[in-house]
């Protein structure tokens, strides 16, 4: 475990401020970050959700966006959440595709990725790494793009992974889903939901890696 910078441990957790500048990128996905935001990001393996399962569910979210443009009232974020976020989490839990990160070598490879800058460019809370997928609680300074955090987890680890396989080609798919935390009690179900993911999806313990920042400071 890296030590931390005391500067950035004091700002461990920070949440949504409604009246602070949001800085939006992407566009089939927005990804939502703020001067220093403490985020909740999943990301998934290219072959983890069928494609047909896949285009029916964008189609379904481009249809529900359409009709509920933002922002979004608390109970059309519940609504979004119930139809949209909660189904694909459920279908990523159920195993299809290759599972490549069952295996411990290529989790310890995507681990060490994103520790690597760990409590120097972002500071991770609490990280699953699953057989399809990755749940990650990071709070991330606006000067440290989310999108590029992201890509760089991602290409580090495929390559690495790829070496170690002797293989080549796409092993991450292209985009991912963020929300920044809100409050406390946001912050609490993000982090019970990361480590209780590998009981709901009944994985044994050799299939699944988990870290958990034992202590944090919150504002």
């Amino acid at each position: 475990m890296c030590s931390l910078p005391k500067s950035l441990t004091e700002l461990a957790a920070t949440f949504f401020d409604d009246r602070a500048e949001t800085d939006v990128s992407g566009s089939k996905l927005p990804h939502w970050q703020q001067q220093q935001s403490t985020i909740f990001i999943t990301f998934r393996l290219g072959d983890s959700v069928p494609a047909s399962l896949l285009n029916t569910w964008q189609e379904e979210r481009r249809q529900w966006i359409k009709h509920h443009p933002e922002p979004w009232s608390p109970q059309e974020s519940e609504d979004y959440h119930r139809r949209f976020t909660t189904r694909l989490e459920n279908w990523l839990d159920q195993g299809h595709g290759t599972c490549l990160l069952r295996d411990n070598e290529p989790r310890r490879i995507l681990a060490e990725a994103i520790r690597g800058r760990d409590g120097d460019d972002y500071l991770v809370h609490s990280c699953v790494l699953m057989p399809t997928h990755v749940h990650c609680l990071v709070t991330i300074p606006l000067s440290q793009a989310l999108p590029t955090t992201v890509q760089n987890w991602k290409s580090i680890s495929a390559h690495r992974i790829n070496r170690h396989r002797n293989k080549s080609g796409k092993i991450w798919q292209r985009d991912y889903f963020d929300r920044i935390i809100r409050d406390f009690d946001h912050y609490e179900r993000a982090m019970n939901y990361i480590r209780n993911n590998p009981m709901k999806a009944k994985l044994s313990s050799d299939q699944f890696t988990h870290y958990e920042l034992p202590h944090g400071h919150f504002q």
